[in-house]
Parts: structure tokens; sequence; C-alpha cells
């Protein structure tokens, strides 16, 4: 899919907030320089039951660390199941590169695997995949919770990958009394090395043979073909371990080779090194905490050259967490220009929840929709855009010249409007006075031709499906999710939630209201005469400064100017509860017990480049306010208003604040904030408490430094 977008036209049309004539020009105009971009998301958890809150925060940024992004305003956040149908879309404004919200996940879902997927218009244009994230949902009331999650789990055992010459490798995931994860390399049944990893970024390798006992092995750790780590072994029957800090190495794609003592190799496989800590230091007061006991926690970047951040922070069970979720450091480097193909050709990664199997962690490389390609793609740095293209319906052929006109559902009429390219697209500049209301887009003064067009509205809500990865579960997610039904139960019986939330602080806007005009010459109340029986009577005896011709199926209309007195050339603008109609026959049938009142403009009036024969506007009573008549030509957009947004409010033990100890707190996410900054060096002040629940929680930061630096950390607390 190629696809191209204008620059020269377009970049300042988007700074006009004012209806105005979008001239033509070409739209294959193509732009290289202008920065690409990519987006991370990181969400409060990964394991969530039907009827939770997922709350989110994003970060846009160039397409590899440290690039600046395109600055995009509009980012596309959407839930969707495994088919590709859309359980959430959400349109979400960037503010400083960050972006965050929350998505209410309906209770009627069902158990299953979910991607949550986001983009930009930019990400888009320049075919860059977009971010996405496996998330498990599970609905309390289904039966085959079980059957569910023993057939997702990843058991490499199960189905081991074995080459031509029967080598193959087995991954071993977390054990919760053991090291995160092992990856063993098995050479056929003579020898094999196995590969552990703490949560300390230790890694172990041991390397043992059966056969080859006495002989000696080199082991290297390469970096385009710059040895990082080098040891030699001598092979025993039991293995020999050997320790490798990942603080000691680079990160990105390395080669570990085992060659014999003349280093003649013998095999070889890459991994990925994407351990986090090395921009980041996490501490909390203490190791172990009591229920209901306060929890100190600060955090510095380790360089004075990134001692300013923009992060988030979550402090949720083990439990909840997907230990092959990406990290903000895996999605930025498999972004970047190398990464891709490097996770491809990769045996395994190591992140901060120690070693992975590249193909769980490995994001589906997702073109979009090839219908999208014909369509022009906005790049959205100064807010949302409607875009789409005028078609004719016969022979399917772009419409050049074509003038589309937008508005809205109101009590005024508005108006805004595009003329069509040489491929047919049109586009409009949304603001906020668009938000919420039901938008029309139509064309105008077509002429017999009309009957032939048809619009055709960009989906920027594309399907989607995804095929789900196996995940790796906590050994304990059993007895978690048995325990967590019956939290729910206890917290419907106490009618408390996991969590306290509170509106966040609606900041008043100001925008331009696209006012077709905004005094008319005339007004006419039609409650102040008797009933008539439809719009050509109303006009022939109470608006004497609009005549109707024809018959019913064709009416035309004209205005007298109240300038000249004389008929204006041509049919005025018809419009119907701020709506452009695009004919008089649609409404022509309308009673007077049906208007409130008929605004008449009887001069012609200019509008960007255009000029109108005066206009018709009607207002219908309150039971019919949202009204408008059908027209074949039109296309509906229903553009909802965004859900109210909630500040994760976590719950405060602090002195003079009494709290029942006969209510229970079972919050599994102790505290969640996606607007951590660290300025000089030093966060502010984080706290906050534990709950009733018992167990090992993971602390972790993900953010950028104002350099573009991606980091990421984590750390373990335990509450008993």
């Amino acid at each position: 899919m190629k696809t191209y977008y204008l620059i020269q036209i377009l970049i300042p049309l988007l700074f006009i907030n004012t209806p105005g004539h979008c001239n033509p020009g070409n739209p294959r105009l193509s732009v290289e320089d202008i920065p690409r971009e990519n987006i991370y998301i990181h969400t409060d958890r990964d394991i969530y039951f039907a009827g939770d809150r997922l709350f989110f925060k994003g970060y846009l940024q160039g397409d590899s660390p440290g690039y600046a992004a395109a600055e995009s305003r509009i980012t596309y956040i959407a839930l969707s199941g495994a088919n590709g149908s859309p359980v959430s879309e959400n349109e979400i404004t960037v503010d400083n590169e960050t972006l965050q919200g929350s998505i209410v996940l309906p209770d009627t879902l069902g158990t299953g695997l979910y991607n949550l997927r986001g983009w930009t218009n930019i990400m888009l244009i320049d075919e860059t995949p977009p971010f996405s994230k496996q998330l498990m949902v599970i609905n309390r009331f289904d039966s085959h919770i079980t059957d569910f999650i023993n057939n997702n789990r990843y058991n490499s055992r199960e189905e081991p990958e074995h080459s031509q010459n029967n080598d193959f490798i087995e991954y071993l995931p977390y054990h919760s009394e053991g090291p995160l994860a092992r990856i063993c390399y098995h050479q056929g049944d003579k020898s094999f090395v196995e590969i552990m990893a703490d949560d300390r970024n230790n890694m172990l390798i041991s390397l043992a043979d059966t056969v080859n006992t006495g002989e000696e092995r080199h082991i290297a750790i390469l970096k385009n073909d710059d040895v990082l780590w080098e040891q030699y072994i001598r092979l025993t029957g039991t293995p020999e371990n050997q320790l490798v800090k990942m603080s000691d190495l680079q990160k990105g794609a390395l080669d570990f080779v085992i060659s014999d003592s003349d280093k003649n190799e013998i095999t070889s496989f890459q991994w990925i090194n994407l351990t986090g800590n090395h921009l980041i230091n996490i501490k909390t007061d203490k190791e172990v905490y009591d229920t209901r006991e306060k929890i100190s926690v600060v955090f510095d970047t380790r360089s004075s050259d990134h001692n300013v951040a923009s992060a988030s922070l979550t402090v949720t069970r083990k439990e909840n967490l997907l230990f092959n979720s990406p990290d903000i450091l895996s999605t930025f480097y498999q972004n970047s220009s190398s990464g891709y193909s490097d996770l491809e050709n990769a045996a395994f990664i190591i992140t901060n929840d120690g070693l992975i199997p590249a193909k769980l962690l490995l994001s589906e490389n997702i073109k979009y929709p090839d219908n999208q390609s014909e369509m022009l793609i906005i790049p959205e740095i100064n807010g949302s855009v409607i875009s789409g293209r005028v078609l004719d319906a016969r022979s399917n052929e772009p419409v050049s010249d074509a003038t589309v006109f937008l508005s809205a559902n109101n009590s005024v009429a508005n108006l805004k409007y595009s003329i069509t390219k040489s491929d047919g697209s049109f586009y409009f500049l949304q603001n906020e006075y668009y938000h919420g209301k039901t938008l029309y887009i139509s064309l105008y003064n077509a002429g017999e031709l009309i009957e032939n067009y048809r619009i055709v509205v960009r989906e920027k809500y594309s399907p989607l499906p995804f095929d789900p990865r196996r995940v790796i579960l906590h050994d304990n997610i059993h007895a978690y999710i048995e325990e967590a039904i019956t939290f729910k139960r206890v917290q419907q019986a106490y009618n408390t939630a996991q969590y306290d939330y509170t509106p966040l602080q609606v900041v008043q806007t100001y925008y331009s209201i696209p006012f077709l005009y905004r005094t008319p010459c005339q007004t006419i109340n039609t409650d102040e005469y008797l009933q008539l029986d439809d719009l050509a009577e109303i006009v022939r005896e109470i608006v004497p400064l609009i005549r109707i011709r024809g018959g019913r199926d064709n009416p035309t209309a004209s205005v007298i100017s109240s300038r000249t007195g004389s008929y204006m050339p041509g049919e005025p603008l018809f419009f119907m509860n701020g709506v452009h109609v695009p004919a008089l026959k649609d409404i022509i049938d309308l009673p007077s017990d049906n208007i409130t009142s008929i605004d008449v403009l009887s001069v012609p009036w200019s509008f960007g480049s255009m000029v109108f024969n005066g206009g018709i506007v009607s207002f219908l009573k309150r039971e019919k306010a949202d009204y408008v008549p059908f027209n074949p030509q039109y296309t509906i957009i229903e553009d909802s208003s965004p859900e109210t947004e909630v500040n994760f409010t976590p719950r405060r033990y602090t002195e003079g604040e009494s709290y029942d100890p006969a209510i229970p707190d079972l919050r599994e996410t102790l505290f969640w904030d996606p607007s951590i900054s660290l300025d000089n060096g030093i966060p502010s002040d984080i706290s906050f408490y534990t709950s009733d629940l018992p167990g090992d929680y993971s602390v972790i930061v993900e953010g950028l430094t104002t350099t573009g630096k991606p980091f990421s950390g984590k750390i373990s607390i335990t509450v008993k």
C-alpha cells in the first residue's frame, strides 16, 4: 500500500479554523522529510475482568529512540477481538507528545484475548504498523475459563522448534520459586546450553555435553562481530555456570556463539537485549509491607543528560501481568529501521521480565486495509480531519471540482465546504464545535449529475483482525482468578470498587462556530399564524420574500433581494435544524405545526470564495429538533463525545480519615498515575497504601526523557 499527502497546500490550511476554499491540487505529491512517528501505550495491567476499567497512557515519538515525532495532535486507540470486532474506539488528543484515558470493558465481554491498538494518520501515511498489545479479559460467568487458560498458556515442551540438524530450543516459562525463565538450546541428544535470567537482569549460562566430556568450548557474546563477553569452558557431564550481567552488555541484537577450542563455530543463535534499567533507578522505602501500609516510591534517571522525563507508574499484583507483554523499549526497538528484522531472526529476547521467546513478543507486521490506499490521508497535526472522495456511481471514477458541504445538527445554520481535487478527494478540519454532534456531508450544485454521484468517507477504524499469541502467565493464575471472582462478589455485597475515581477537571475550550450567517433578514415564527399544510403554503401565505414554483416532485424556489426588490438568480440554500438540505423537495411537505421558525436570508451572501443567492432555514419544534430529512446524497457521521475522563484515585489511610476496618479493601491495582514528571532528576512525591490482599506486586515505571530516550523499569514488593 502506498499513500501520499499534500504538504504545501494542506499544512497552511490546517491552521485555519474558519470556512474556506480548498484549492484543487495534486493529491500525489510525496513528501519524504516529515518525521515519522511511533506510538507506545502503557496500561495499568494486562489481565482484566469484564466490567473493569482499563487505564492507559500513550507516548508519541519518532520511529527510533531519540528522534522527534511529527507531533500529530490526534491518535486512535481501539480495542478489538480476534476477529477484528470493535469493543472500544477512541479518538484521543495528544498533549506534549503524550496522551491518556480509560476504557470501560463491557460486563458482557466474553473471556478471551483482545488487542489494544494505537496509531496516527502519519503512521498510516508512512505505513508504520500500529502499536499492538495483547490483553486478557476474564468473564467470571464463563464456565470455560480453565480450558481457555490451558489452551492459551505457552509451553514449548509441547511444540519444540526443530531444525534440519535436530537442534531445537526449549523454553521453560516463569516459575515463582525459581528464575524468571530458562532457555534450553539442545544440539541433538549430545549437548545443551541453558540460559537463565533473574529479575535483577543477571543472566546465568550453563553448558554441558554428555558425549564430548573433557573438550574445551569457547562461548562468546558479540554485537556486529565485536566481542562483548567471552569465556572458555571445559565440558563435563554436569553443567558449569557462568554469570553475565546485562548492564555490561550493549542493547539490541546480540549473537551467542559456541566454538571449539580453536574458535571454529559449532553453533550460534541470535538474541535481543532489551533490558531497561540502564536508564532508570526505582526504589521503595522497603521491600515487605503489611496490609493498609503506606508505600513511598522514588525513581530517577541515571544520567544528567536525561534528568527531565514524563512517565507512568503502575503497582499491581504480578498475577495481573502477562510476561510477554511489550514494554516501551521493545516497542520502539521493533519499529526502528533495523529492529523488526532483528527480532524476526532472534531466538529469544531478554526484557525486564526475563527471557521470552521472540515469537511471543514480536507484534504482527500488520498492513492496513487496501481500500484505504485510495483515500487521501491527512496528517492531523492541528486537529481531527474528516476526509473522503466523491465518485461517479456508474463508472466509479473520481469526480473533481465538486462542492462538498459539512454541517452539524444544531440550532444555528452552520457550514464548511471543500472542493474535490482531481482524485475526487476532499477533507475538513474539525474543531471542538463538531465533537459529539451528528454530522452531515452532502453535495451542492452538481445539477442533474448529482443523482449519479456518491460520497465515500474514509473509515478511521477499519476492522483489523489479529492472530492471538500464546501468553506467559503467572504460575498462580488459576488460584488468582478464583480469588478475584470471590473478591468481585464481596465488592458487590459491600458496594465498593477496586478503586475510587473522580472526574478530571474539564478545561474550557474556545472555538469558532462556522456560521453561515449571524443575523437573518427576516424571521417568521409559525406559531403566530394559523396552521398551514406544507412549506409551499407557508411561503405563499406568510413569507413574502420567497416564491416556490413547480410541482411537488420537482419544486424550485427563488428569493427576492431585500436590497433591490428583484429575484436573485438561482436557488437559495436550504437548511433544516442547522443542516444543509440538498433539495427543496425533501422539506416541501413540512406542515407549520412541526416548525418553530423560518429564517430568511434575502441578500447575496459571500462565504469563502462562494456566493449564495439567499437562504431558507427552518427550525423544528423541540420534539423534532434532531430531525433531518433523508436524502440519498447524505453521508452521516455520528461523532460521539469522548467519555468523561476519570482519574485513578487510590485509597489513602491517612491520619484523621476513618475507614471501617470491617469493609474489605480488595484492590488488586494499588496505584496508577499516568502524569508523573521528573524534573532535575527529582520526581514528585509518590505515595499510596497497600490493600488487604497479600502477595507479590510489581512496581512498573515507563516513559520518555525530553531527549527522546525511552526507559522502562520494574521492581517487586511483597505485601504480607
